[in-house]
């Protein structure tokens, strides 16, 4: 999913009267409007005409609240202050963004959607004039819904691709004496490095003081306290550029009641905080996969969130092998008082192939922010002595891939789950496979105890009408292949060739004199081919005798470093005399 956009497009319209569904153009060139499984409408707006530069600046009210975020690195002249009123049950503002320090109680101007359209004669631009205004639709509970794009196309689901998130955690609640207290802990992967983001917060006004709200500065994910760091007495509203390994960050929020208030809301799910992430975006670089998780909010009540998986860190491993004692970490916010312990189940993905594997997990001491840790090792197996995901070390070969998946459990049956991948190296070229037709009989001490292709002549002399003694076998050389069932590095990036035979295709034989094969062997066995089919071709002049001739497969594009390796069967062609009477 993508993030809304709206870009600099300058449109001409005509706005509908408040209470209408969205915004009618006046001009059929652009469509601008609001989309979503449930349009918001507009329910107010407000126009500052400045006289001396002919400018008007237009306010618009939503039903449906946005949070927006500008996400260049300038000054904060252009942001947009956005709050929602009434989304609460105490029916109070909810302040987002940084708040006005010019102004004694710091509030915002009380918007319910996007500030900032500057309308001309030419038409409506949208302020900044940039394309980094990025923008999410929420539902009626403050979270963000599954919406439409907004002034661009329709939302689209990223299906592969990094995914940055933003979890608020509430660890305090006010009894008189402490505050309400939560983290936001933000992680962006190294794939966005280079980017902006913003993380931004806001509270019910009602509840929670607007003028002694602080946060410290992003700190360690496992920090709890600000003691040592700077401390802002404002909303979070935190600009940064990510670096080359990407962000691991908690913000340390604490909020006051304000003042009359003693107590939360009595409905334990109240919305009080809202946080969010914004990553600007890229003309080459991946989107956020996933935007359902980049807006969390704070209610009356403690978090109790799924639990954590530190992933594991799994080495590269040789063909054939496997690994043990590999280790992660389970972490979560949800007291085993009572309940089921901590837990995980382990399996491993050897290229669709899975395979159960256990896990130990034993009690941790838990670190801040925790409630409970487990400390877990893991093996995995030998799937099998051919197996390898890589003919170059670190790259699958083609659609080739091998994974552990790590499903963990806490006592109140919330999972999660977390997937590794992790590469097997190919270590040797081996031998590449083939099987021969079924039209040959087995090996016995009747035929040299080689699989045979059997000619019976008929005490007339006239030999039987099988395809042996025709001399045609379709479908003789199967399931040919660069090396075993498993060894998908060689069988994704090689292939192979016929070795030991002529520019005709005629296979290398030797039997007995005078020769079994017409004109004096020269229509001795060839391959002949059919689309993907082997089949085999001769001709034989009706005389007894034998010929024994070898099947032998090469394989090429084995990567540097490795040897060229063949396989080779042999078998007979055997022209029998009549059975003895």
């Amino acid at each position: 999913m993508r993030q809304f956009r709206p870009t600099r497009t300058t449109v001409l319209l005509g706005l509908a009267l408040a209470g209408a569904t969205g915004v009618s153009q006046a001009a059929a060139d652009f469509s601008l409007r609001f989309q979503d499984e449930d349009a918001p409408k507009l329910t107010a707006m407000v126009v500052d005409r400045d006289i001396t530069s002919g400018v008007t600046l237009t306010t618009v009210g939503l039903d449906r609240p946005m949070l927006c975020a500008n996400l260049t690195a300038t000054a904060q002249g252009t942001r947009l202050a956005t709050v929602l009123p009434g989304f609460t049950p105490s029916n109070g503002d909810f302040k987002f963004g940084q708040l006005d320090t010019t102004v004694a109680s710091r509030p915002p101007l009380s918007l319910s959607g996007v500030k900032g359209w500057r309308y001309t004669s030419v038409g409506l631009d949208l302020e900044p004039f940039t394309d980094t205004l990025a923008c999410y639709v929420l539902s009626a509970d403050g979270v963000r819904k599954q919406s439409a794009h907004l002034f661009d196309d329709t939302f689209a689901s990223e299906a592969t691709g990094p995914n940055a998130s933003l979890v608020t955690r509430v660890v305090a609640l006010p009894d008189g004496e402490s505050n309400y207290k939560y983290f936001i802990d933000v992680n962006i992967p190294a794939e966005f490095a280079g980017r902006n983001y913003v993380v931004t917060d806001g509270f019910d006004s009602s509840v929670f003081s607007s003028d002694l709200s602080q946060y410290c500065a992003p700190t360690s994910p496992s920090a709890t306290v600000c003691s040592g760091l700077t401390i802002t007495q404002n909303n979070v509203n935190f600009r940064g550029t990510v670096p080359a390994e990407g962000v691991t960050k908690r913000f340390i929020v604490i909020r006051p009641l304000k003042s009359g208030v003693f107590s939360l809301p009595a409905n334990p799910d109240a919305m009080l905080t809202t946080a969010a992430l914004f990553i600007a975006p890229s003309a080459s670089g991946p989107e956020d996969r996933d935007l359902s998780d980049n807006v969390s909010v704070g209610r009356a009540l403690l978090s109790d969130l799924d639990p954590v998986i530190t992933a594991p860190s799994i080495p590269n491993m040789a063909e054939g092998t496997g690994a043990t004692g590999l280790s992660f970490v389970l972490t979560d916010d949800t007291s085993e008082n009572g309940l089921p312990p901590l837990s995980a189940t382990v399996s491993v993905n050897f290229n669709g192939n899975v395979v159960q594997t256990n896990a130990t997990c034993l009690v941790g001491t838990p670190q801040g922010g925790e409630v409970t840790r487990r400390n877990c090792t893991f093996d995995i197996p030998v799937f099998d002595q051919h197996f390898a995901t890589d003919a170059v070390a670190g790259t699958y070969a083609p659609n080739v891939s091998a994974s552990v998946t790590i499903v963990a459990t806490d006592g109140r049956n919330q999972t999660s789950t977390r997937v590794v991948p992790f590469h097997v190296v190919g270590s040797e070229n081996d031998p590449p496979t083939f099987s021969l037709s079924k039209a040959l009989e087995d090996p016995s001490a009747s035929n040299g105890n080689l699989p045979t292709l059997r000619c019976e002549v008929q005490p007339s002399g006239v030999r039987n009408q099988t395809p042996q003694c025709q001399g045609l076998i379709e479908g003789f050389v199967l399931d040919r292949k660069p090396g075993p069932t498993y060894a998908y590095d060689e069988l994704k990036t090689q292939g192979t060739f016929f070795a030991g035979v002529d520019t005709n295709n005629k296979l290398q034989c030797s039997g007995s004199s005078p020769s079994i094969f017409s004109f004096s062997g020269a229509n001795s066995p060839k391959f002949v081919y059919n689309g993907d089919r082997v089949d085999l071709s001769y001709s034989l002049t009706g005389a007894t005798g034998y010929s024994d001739c070898w099947v032998v497969v090469g394989d090429n594009n084995y990567p540097a470093g490795h040897s060229y390796t063949q396989s080779q069967i042999q078998f007979r062609i055997l022209v029998a005399p009549p059975p003895a009477p």
